[in-house]
């Protein structure tokens, strides 16, 4: 009997033990997540990326011209209607049992093919045109600029034949004048070397450089006079 119960004890630690770690098993089977979760949150993260790139292709295609913009906002409706259909099939494949879920996955799947076709779609037709309103910035630049080289020679020849003390402020005026030409110009240059993504956001500070430029130019014919 003492044998008997010296070995008992260990043995039922041996079936606690074994308890515990069925149990532990159980609980770490039910919060790990199941295929279908892991499924649901990729696809569900996939057409909210899209939903973000919606949002900001609207509000950049109702700044475009006319010309361009009805073909891209055509564009941007097909992208929103094959969204729109992936959002239901997934809403079908969530509600399903975790037995038959897969059934939906190829709709899903094909949806969410076609709204990434759309959206790429709408990309390629976005960066023509902006190479093409870049090209256009940059032509209209390139004129601002030979007309205030013009300008300029009108000043030097009218302050040429000015004989008193204005004279020597006129030039000071005149040398500021080539400084802020010559940052427009800078500017342009750096415009012209970046890419489609990034003119944009190049376009404001040249914009405001060829401001100053105008500004100056007023100042001083109207000093002229």
């Amino acid at each position: 009997m003492k044998n008997s119960g010296r070995l008992l004890g260990p043995l039922l630690a041996v079936f606690a033990l074994a308890g515990l770690i069925a149990v532990n098993a159980r609980a770490a089977a039910a919060a790990a997540p199941n295929e279908k979760d892991v499924y649901v949150k990729r696809i569900e993260a996939r057409l909210q990326y899209l939903q973000t790139k919606i949002t900001v292709l609207q509000s950049k295609i109702s700044k475009v011209q006319e010309k361009t913009k009805a073909e891209l906002e055509a564009k941007l409706d097909i992208l929103k209607t094959n969204k729109e259909k992936a959002d239901k099939e997934l809403a079908k494949l969530k509600k399903a049992g975790d037995q038959n879920w897969k059934e939906y996955q190829a709709k899903v799947r094909e949806e969410v093919k076609e709204a990434n076709k759309a959206y790429r779609n709408l990309i390629a037709s976005s960066k023509l045109f902006l190479q093409e309103q870049k090209e256009q910035y940059e032509r209209d630049t390139e004129i601002t600029l030979k007309v205030f080289d013009n300008k300029i020679a009108k000043l030097d020849a009218q302050i040429v034949e000015i004989k008193n003390e204005r004279k020597k402020e006129l030039k000071a005026d005149m040398s500021e004048l080539r400084t802020k030409r010559d940052v427009v110009r800078k500017k342009l240059d750096g415009l012209k070397a970046a890419g489609t993504d990034k003119w944009e956001a190049m376009k404001p500070d040249l914009d405001k450089a060829r401001q100053e430029l105008s500004k100056s130019y007023d100042e001083i014919l109207a000093k002229l006079k």
